[in-house]
């Protein structure tokens, strides 16, 4: 039976101690990377200790080292700073604690750093984080706007004031953040997630006024990234730097120049939406004024056409009359008693046509062209 798996045959603390600084003496140097967040050197002590924290996460390694080791990183010895630190694993017998023992200490290579930016913009493009096609578009007037910046920064009143110039109505629902250090990410993640949540808020914007390099690179965090990418509300990056653009500007629905241009952005200006009003409704007095010209124009040609066919066919028919008048005039038994003949009718109104049956003295009536006689044969 292997000592110490059951409680009849325990180990010392002694003993276990001993084994595991042995085994942390058995694994190499490793280089790490990531934020100094607390540099102490002790009065009285040869030992300086450093916090270093996750770039991506909350997790914090201890480390202990010769204050020699930190001429690595010159005369900055500041918190916040990236860095890559070569350590080895330690168990300290006496505090029963695992601590990181460094030996070399280095500040972060821009080098790399551009290099890993290069692989993760790459691999997100990829991905189609940056396709035009996902992109969302804000509202024309948002009836709220989501404001993510740092604690009572100038971002924040210029994005508030230009916006409130444009169009003074807009309401905001800010979140003061950290936006840069080793919280930026995690604060600047969670008010994304709770703004996108918010019913009434329509557009996110996440303003920051320029900054250092080092300060930007919270910004190209992968982590933060892909929160902005998953929101359903559109996002406006206005990080304010046009030299070192992060990678939240190609990730973003929209991105500003800076905090003042994202007011543009995200708000209509009240006097040019006014003048164009005010040119739309000119525009359209105009139009309707076109359509009742034309429609009145358009019934003075219907009228004069009307009263061009009512005149042909009423000076068509008054000749046909004519015709026929003339007609009925040449065929009137009236026009053939003019020219000299008369009627001949018994008492009885019969028509003479012949002679045959007439006898003499037999009395008629003649009818001539202007009037009757009495006649009688003989």
């Amino acid at each position: 039976m292997v000592r110490g798996t059951d409680k009849t045959n325990p180990v010392s603390v002694q003993e276990i101690s001993t084994d595991l600084a042995e085994l942390m003496r058995s694994l190499p140097e490793i280089w790490v990377e990531g934020q100094l967040t607390e540099v102490k050197i002790r009065p009285g002590s040869n030992l300086a200790f450093l916090s270093l924290r996750d770039l991506d996460s909350e997790m914090s390694l201890q480390i202990a080292c010769l204050p020699s080791v930190l001429k690595g990183l010159g005369n900055d010895t500041s918190e916040g700073q990236r860095v890559v630190i070569r350590a080895k694993t330690e168990f300290w017998t006496k505090r029963g604690s695992l601590m990181m023992r460094a030996s070399a200490i280095e500040s972060f290579g821009v080098g790399d750093y551009l290099a890993r930016l290069a692989e993760l913009q790459e691999r997100l493009r990829k991905e189609g984080l940056f396709d035009i096609a996902r992109k969302k578009s804000p509202p024309l007037v948002p009836k709220k706007v989501g404001l993510i910046c740092g604690r009572a920064s100038d971002a924040m009143h210029d994005v508030i004031n230009n916006s409130r110039r444009r169009w003074p109505s807009v309401q905001f629902e800010v979140r003061e953040v950290a936006v840069q250090g080793v919280s930026a990410v995690r604060e600047v993640s969670d008010a994304l997630l709770e703004l996108d949540d918010y019913p009434e808020v329509e557009v996110i914007v996440i303003a920051r006024g320029g900054g250092a390099f080092e300060d930007l690179m919270v910004f190209s965090d992968e982590s933060m990234l892909r929160v902005v990418a998953e929101c359903q509300t559109p996002v406006v990056s206005a990080i304010g730097h046009e030299e070192d653009s992060p990678l939240l500007d190609l990730v973003a629905d929209l991105r500003a120049s800076t905090p003042t241009d994202a007011a543009r952005l995200i708000v209509p200006d009240v006097d040019i939406e006014l003048d164009n009003l005010d040119s739309l409704r000119a525009r359209a007095g105009r139009v309707i004024g076109e359509v009742i010209d034309r429609a009145f124009d358009e019934i003075d040609r219907t009228r004069e056409q009307a009263r061009r066919a009512v005149t042909s066919l009423v000076s068509r028919e008054a000749e046909w009359l004519a015709g026929a008048r003339g007609q009925l005039r040449a065929l009137s038994p009236l026009a053939t008693l003019a020219r000299g003949y008369a009627i001949l009718r018994t008492p009885d109104g019969h028509v003479v046509t012949s002679r045959v049956g007439i006898a003499s003295g037999q009395a008629m009536t003649a009818t001539l062209t202007d009037g009757e006689l009495d006649v009688v044969t003989q």
